[in-house]
């Protein structure tokens, strides 16, 4: 729980009344209820802060004791340490209710966050919960360790600070930034203070940030940035941050602890992985219990990630959509071994190339866990082949690749173009003279299979303007279009000319 300290909450009260120090305790308090009292007080409790005007001693406290009032006190009438303020005669009650007013304000922020608490707790992971968090708050939210190495960043708000959106993109603070932060005069005055968060603005800077420590078991582990750009920065922030940082931490720490238990079918998955090829040769697997059918689902970075805060959250992301599946890591790429893929999994999957920069391959379904590494390649190629043909951010099956992957491993002393079907060319060569696009007619046909209103739509023309082109093609060529080897064959042969024209053909 949440609660103002006495410093802070007198120096909000200043901001409306006149308040006059006159004891000051080394350690500020924690002030968990606010007490108007008149007369005489039987019992003194440590955490409330006492306002009055006429409040007498008779029972002097054997503790601190926060006080507020009109009366005039000696050095003596106090315990050591206690906090003692006096206010004027007719404000008690005003200064009374701004207080109440502000530890209520403080309660409400701190249950708003009850939804957060509750995803936490449903096992949700890093990158869901403080996407969550950032919308609660309406800032984009940054977490980092003591290293300030990126843990999790929220997207649902887009990073408009350079150095921040540096930063992520890194994966780790850079040294321009951690030069402004240690010449910013807040933070080299923070570590002197007994509070948890801070506002500051580094030079040059044009948004605000709210910075919060992470505390874990007594000890700093790490700290939490919130980004004022789309909502300002207000009271409830400051009560909320610290509590968010903390339940992400938590959350990150117990995925950690919990992607060790599946520790030994992650070994005996990168052994296969790491092994010389051993075709033809009995492979000594330990026994491990998995499902009869087997799927590898890889996930790749399209460029080059050295995060590896930011690659574990990908993982557990993946054990999250996955979670009777085996996750490994291995030289860059990130995998899990799993039995099926269901609708609302496959969406998941979508959802995940859309928010990140990243590619996911799915082999073909395998019966042989010795068999691991055939089916991991070949969802590595599925991603390696569809960077090569321009397709990123998406989710590919190893089925739209195999013949790429075909021909990417072809050897023959045959160029691949002598394996086109040679009416392709005769098209090509048509639309380069007379400016159609027959070529481009035809491959839409039979991506379509076929089907007259679907090409059409995709080609945005008229069903008679269809028919036409395919008169004008089988007039051209020869070509009959129910000749379904034909077909097959002119398929192969677009697949060819789309490989050899890829970017990195």
């Amino acid at each position: 729980m949440f609660f103002m300290r006495y410093d802070e909450l007198i120096k909000y009260l200043k901001h409306t009344f006149e308040i006059h120090a006159i004891t000051k305790s080394s350690i500020s308090p924690k002030v968990t209820d606010v007490k108007l009292v008149e007369g005489q007080i039987q019992s003194w409790e440590e955490d409330v802060l006492y306002v009055g005007n006429t409040i007498a001693l008779e029972a002097p406290a054997n503790h601190p004791i926060m006080l507020c009032c009109s009366n005039e006190l000696r050095d003596g009438d106090l315990p050591q340490d206690s906090n003692y303020s006096r206010i004027s005669l007719n404000e008690a009650n005003k200064i009374y209710c701004l207080a109440k007013d502000l530890i209520f304000e403080d309660i409400k922020a701190e249950n708003a966050l009850f939804p957060l608490s509750q995803a936490a707790l449903d096992g949700n992971n890093i990158l869901h919960l403080i996407n969550e968090a950032a919308k609660i708050l309406g800032n984009a939210l940054i977490l980092t360790d003591t290293s300030m190495n990126i843990i999790a960043h929220s997207t649902v708000f887009e990073i408009m600070d350079p150095l921040w959106e540096k930063n992520i993109r890194n994966g780790q603070c850079t040294d321009e930034f951690k030069q402004k932060v240690n010449s910013c005069e807040s933070m080299k005055g923070w570590s002197k203070q007994d509070n948890d968060t801070i506002k500051i603005r580094l030079a040059d800077d044009n948004q605000s940030k709210l910075i919060s420590r992470i505390i874990h078991n007594n000890h700093l582990t790490g700290g939490i940035t919130m980004i004022e750009h789309h909502t300002p920065i207000s009271r409830a922030h400051m009560v909320q941050l610290p509590l968010v940082g903390a339940i992400l931490y938590k959350r990150f720490v117990n995925d950690l602890s919990g992607s060790l238990n599946k520790s030994l079918h992650s070994t005996i998955l990168y052994n296969l992985l790491d092994e010389l090829d051993t075709a033809g040769k009995n492979k000594s697997i330990p026994k491990i219990d998995l499902p009869k059918q087997l799927k590898v689902v890889v996930v790749r970075y399209i460029y080059p990630m050295y995060n590896r805060h930011l690659k574990r959250t990908i993982m557990f992301e993946l054990e999250r959509i996955f979670p009777n599946g085996y996750s490994v890591q291995y030289k860059g790429y990130m995998a899990i071994v799993v039995d099926s893929i269901n609708d609302n999994q496959e969406n998941e999957l979508k959802k995940m190339v859309s928010q990140n920069d990243i590619t996911i391959g799915v082999s073909w379904e395998f019966y042989n866990i010795a068999q691991f590494k055939r089916y991991f390649n070949q969802a590595v190629s599925a991603i390696k082949l569809s960077h090569r043909i321009g397709a990123k951010n998406q989710l590919v099956n190893y089925t739209d690749y195999a013949i790429f992957d075909l021909l990417s491993n072809y050897a023959g002393k045959i160029p691949l173009q002598g394996f086109c079907h040679p009416h392709l060319e005769t098209l090509k060569t048509y639309d380069r003279i007379n400016g159609t696009e027959f070529y481009m007619t035809l491959r839409t046909y039979f991506q379509n299979n076929k089907n007259l209103s679907l090409t059409s739509k995709a080609l945005f023309i008229h069903k008679n303007s269809l028919a036409y082109r395919l008169n004008r093609i089988t007039q051209l060529t020869g070509i009959d279009l129910n000749n379904v080897e034909l077909m097959h064959s002119l398929i192969d042969s677009f697949r060819i000319n789309e490989f050899l024209n890829s970017s990195l053909g």
